[in-house]
């Protein structure tokens, strides 16, 4: 197209290619958050601005997802879902992270991949609280209800009833 109006340098714009000009003179491209493209006098999505995506793939909205946000729907990437086992997810600077957990759940090895992984009214390593094992002599520790006990392992016996020596009480 002679776009430019100057006779002398003929029909200077190529409009299946120009974002300025796409499909005609002066038929500038605009796509929100991306650099726009013009293919085959289509406008398009040419690159997307840092941290943004375009997830539906339509060049009306161009790059519509900022997935570097709090999107938990595309945290980090498009479509990429930010759950949390026991919890509550929190998607931040497109990572997922652990908001918060759900009552008698705690992420103790404060990793966000397995959620909120302890039940500390169950969990015989974080009984009660998070690291908090229940660890006897010649026993099997178990966690009910948030409080430690435990179980003597065969051919040992609790004579005592003293929970600090465990099963102090051994026979062969």
């Amino acid at each position: 197209g002679d776009c430019n109006g100057a006779y002398f340098d003929g029909c200077e714009t190529n409009t299946q290619t120009t974002a300025s000009h796409c499909g005609a003179c002066n038929a500038a491209c605009s796509v929100p958050n991306a650099t726009p493209a013009c293919t085959s006098g289509a406008c398009a999505v040419g690159t997307c601005n840092p941290g943004y995506k375009n997830c539906n793939s339509q060049v009306t909205d161009g790059c519509e997802v900022n997935v570097l946000g709090s999107d938990l729907a595309n945290c980090g990437a498009c479509n990429a879902t930010c759950t949390v086992a026991n919890g509550t997810p929190v998607c931040a600077t497109g990572t997922c992270q652990v908001g918060s957990c759900s009552t008698d759940y705690r992420n103790c090895n404060n990793v966000a991949s397995d959620g909120c992984e302890a039940n500390i009214k169950t969990n015989a390593n974080h009984c009660g609280a998070c690291g908090q094992a229940c660890s006897f002599a010649n026993a099997t520790g178990v966690c009910t209800n948030g409080g430690c006990g435990f179980t003597c392992l065969p051919g040992f016996q609790d004579l005592d009833g003293n929970s600090a020596n465990g099963c102090e009480y051994g026979c062969t």
